[in-house]
């Protein structure tokens, strides 16, 4: 199962959460700088600041930034500074994609109805 660390820990990483875990996922970590120590929750992830990403990426390990304003987006996007590679990819399995259709990195393609 692919693992992955969600950057955002607010009420757009719960939907992304679930949409992930719906594609294949298994999220180990919901980064989020309003925690200012590393706990572990009751389902078994870490949250944590987000400092804590460099301790958790391996090479089965991807990323996804799980908050909803565009800008602040970009900017921890710009902080991170990560290869592209290192973004998940997730889509929900109900999501209809055309056959032609690119999806890029770091991108989450969310259900028809959640």
């Amino acid at each position: 199962m692919k693992k992955l660390i969600l950057i955002g820990d607010s009420g757009h990483a719960k939907v992304i959460e679930h949409v992930a875990i719906r594609a294949g996922w298994r999220v180990i970590a919901k980064l989020d700088d309003k925690y200012s120590e590393k706990i572990l929750d009751a389902k078994g992830q870490i949250k944590g600041p987000t400092k804590l990403i460099s301790d958790l990426l391996d090479e089965e390990t991807y990323v996804l930034i799980a908050i909803g304003a565009n800008r602040v987006r970009k900017f921890i996007f710009e902080k991170l500074n990560f290869p592209i590679e290192m973004y998940a990819t997730v889509v929900d399995p109900s999501a209809i994609i055309s056959e032609d259709t690119i999806i890029g990195y770091g991108t989450c393609i969310m259900p028809i109805r959640l």
